[in-house]
């Protein structure tokens, strides 16, 4: 004997623009949770390797000036402050390089958000069209 199949909205297989638009206002509210917490654990990396940058810097002038190597280690940190400098101007580079192509993104997903009701439209008549075509003519 079959069991008697019961009706589960929650597993229902479809679903209605409101479960859709719960779930995206769900997203929308943790996007500056992810924002602020992805910031905070850049500033923690960023300080962790300034600190250990120093540290090392200190270090190592400690040790050239001990050694009586200071002539050296003043050429070691010109060298490595002249490659800071390009670093620097590479990373300023990168950064709106990146800004820039997010922007473009945003731009892009911003004209298919306000064209998304005419593709469509279009894509309904299209497939109205095909749906037409291949239907079996009826006599």
């Amino acid at each position: 004997m079959s069991k008697p199949v019961v009706h589960d909205s929650k597993n229902d297989s479809t679903s209605s623009p409101q479960d859709a638009s719960s779930i995206f206002d769900e997203i929308e509210k943790s996007i500056n949770q992810y924002h602020q917490s992805a910031a905070n654990l850049q500033r923690e990396c960023t300080q962790y390797y300034r600190k250990v940058f120093e540290n090392a810097m200190s270090m190592q002038q400690e040790i050239a000036s001990k050694s009586g190597m200071s002539s050296a280690f003043d050429v070691l940190q010109k060298t490595l402050s002249n490659y800071l400098d390009a670093t620097g101007k590479i990373y300023s580079v990168q950064t709106k390089s990146f800004i820039t192509n997010i922007e473009t993104a945003r731009q892009n997903l911003k004209s298919l958000n306000e064209n998304s009701k005419t593709l469509s439209d279009l894509n309904r008549a299209i497939m109205q069209s095909w749906s037409s075509f291949y239907s079996p003519k009826q006599e």
